[in-house]
């Protein structure tokens, strides 16, 4: 299915100024469940320097949970889902053929199956240029972070071709951190001066500051997660079974995912009754609500390489509602804070269940030192991260 925003292109002000043009282009979904996608491709839309238009093309991949469907729902759904991608794909490339040749693209995440079918085309029915949102490796997610495909392996070369290959056809990729930045050059082995920075896009309207006012008595520790690697679940799972006989601290998990049946053993094991479970992802509005009902929200402490280089989505989400955070002490961490001065969250060193469990403990006790962090973090994120560093600069670079 696709969607065309029916803005026209290159219109004239009533000033007199004419708006560059870009097209967008892609597979990808802009729903909460992919809040970067979904904001930064509204932003362009909705932006006063340019006149965008949009072909998006949805995979509708509808993962099961571990409850979930019937058997036969579940083949259907693995038979059916690499046919509804193929397609999804070709009907993306048929539009960039069709309605971004000599034109400018932005092809939102994930952009490297569409850039490397279109690397086959000739020069002249591709975009004049590409700009390719990388917002999270597909190579760097499978191979290093996850471990699902070995490096030596035929599936990983292939997947690390492909991602190359789509990349080395853009004209500009766009990274989230300098330190990402920095590993696609070298993973991918491009030009420094193609791979640039911009901070994460979230929907400010929904993660909106409130007052925090530190509570005398119980302290809600949040973690929510999609239990990938980076995130260390399982050292969270260890410190809240440390902290299983501190009666004033309860914890709120949100989310499932590859680790989360290791953490759930940890628990089980440790007859851990001061958490509570939801599995089920919650939408925008209800994690927001999760994080401004929380005194400490958790970060991310696992000890892969990926963790040192990334600032994850929901730390956005905990700054922007101004909430006190605990996470890794990670290289990322250290970069972003390297000039705030107190720091606007509490780090501690990854893999550490008792560090962790020590500074939860410290923070559920200290209600003024809770308000600090609450009220630096939005700080931060308001100097930092906001809306207001939009996409608009990089794409002044990419259509002058």
């Amino acid at each position: 299915m696709s969607s065309v925003d029916p803005t026209p292109q290159g219109v004239t002000t009533a000033a007199g100024i004419t708006l560059p043009k870009i097209v967008i282009i892609g597979v990808h979904n802009c729903s909460d469940a992919y809040p970067n996608v979904k904001y930064r491709v509204l932003g362009l839309l909705n932006s006063e320097g340019i006149s965008a238009q949009e072909y998006r093309y949805t995979f509708l991949w509808r993962p099961f949970s571990r409850r979930g469907r019937s058997t036969w729902r579940r083949l259907v759904t693995i038979v059916s889902a690499p046919l509804n991608a193929i397609l999804s794909h070709l009907r993306a490339v048929a539009a960039c053929v069709l309605h971004a040749r000599s034109e400018s693209m932005y092809v939102p995440y994930p952009a490297p199956l569409v850039l490397f079918c279109l690397s086959f085309f000739p020069r002249v029915l591709r975009p004049r240029k590409i700009i390719a949102d990388a917002f999270i490796s597909l190579y760097d997610t499978v191979v290093s972070d996850r471990t699902l495909l070995s490096d030596r392996g035929l599936p990983a070369r292939l997947l690390h071709w492909i991602e190359q290959r789509a990349y080395r056809l853009s004209d500009l990729v766009v990274a989230d951190t300098a330190m990402n930045a920095a590993y696609l050059t070298q993973l991918f082995r491009l030009p420094a001066s193609k791979v640039v920075t911009l901070p994460l896009a979230i929907g400010e309207q929904v993660y909106s500051c409130t007052s925090y006012h530190a509570r005398a008595g119980q302290c809600t520790v949040l973690f929510i997660g999609t239990f990938v690697p980076l995130q260390g679940a399982e050292v969270i799972a260890r410190a809240v079974s440390l902290l299983r006989d501190e009666a004033d601290v309860q914890f709120r998990i949100i989310g499932y995912g590859q680790s989360a049946r290791s953490a759930r053993e940890i628990l089980e094991n440790e007859a851990c009754r001061n958490y509570v479970w939801m599995e089920e992802w919650q939408d925008a509005t209800a994690l927001a609500g999760e994080i401004c009902r929380a005194d400490i929200c958790l970060g991310i402490f696992g000890t892969t390489d990926k963790t040192q280089r990334v600032w994850p989505l929901k730390n956005y989400g905990y700054m922007a509602c101004g909430r006190p955070i605990i996470t890794g002490d990670t290289a990322c961490a250290r970069e972003l804070t390297r000039n705030a001065d107190p720091a606007p969250f509490a780090m501690v060193p990854v893999g550490d269940p008792q560090a962790l469990a020590a500074a939860i403990r410290s923070l559920a006790h200290d209600g003024a030192a809770r308000i600090g962090y609450a009220h630096r973090a939005r700080g931060f994120y308001e100097q930092n991260l906001a809306g207001v560093i939009s996409i608009d600069a990089i794409l002044k670079e990419l259509l002058r």
